[in-house]
Formats: C-alpha cells, structure tokens, sequence
C-alpha cells in the first residue's frame, strides 16, 4: 500500500493511490488517476492511461477491481469498468 501525506501533516498508510501490475518479469506501479478505464478480454484486462499508453495484465476484470478504489471505480459493462470521474468515456 502506498502512504500518502494528510491534512495535519502526518502519513496515512491506509490511503491506496496506485496499483501494482506484473509485466512480463517485473512490477509496474499505475496511479488510478492515470487510469482511464479498463478493458476485459477474457482472462484478461487491457489498461487505457492517459497519454496513449496501455498495458494489459493476465487477470479477470473482477480479479482486477477488488484492488482498484471501490470509490473511484464503477463497472459499466461486464467487461469494461472506469473512473467515476470519466462517466462520459462509456455511452
């Protein structure tokens, strides 16, 4: 988990930010505000960041979302989900 700084100054270890993928031999940290939305395919899902990127991981869509923020993440389709913020990415 990633700690963030709060409001008093102090550290908050609770507050998750980001998310740890595999690729191929090693770990790449995503922040969820780089987060778009997430695509399923199967066993897995696609990763749509800002800037054009993408990175694609061997798990299900609902493998996925139980470590994303329930409060920054909804599901709007079985196999898409994205940020709250971004409603208007899924018509």
């Amino acid at each position: 988990q990633e700690a963030t700084a709060n409001a008093v100054g102090g550290v908050d270890k609770n507050v998750v930010d980001s998310i740890f993928i595999r690729i191929q031999d090693h770990f790449r940290k995503i922040l969820f505000s780089d987060i778009l939305y997430i695509e399923a395919s199967g066993s897995y899902c696609t990763f749509y960041l800002q800037a054009g990127a993408k990175a694609t991981v061997a798990y299900t869509l609902t493998d996925t979302m139980q470590h994303l923020s329930k409060d920054l993440f909804i599901r709007v389709h079985r196999s898409y989900c994205q940020q709250e913020s971004c409603r208007w990415l899924y018509r």
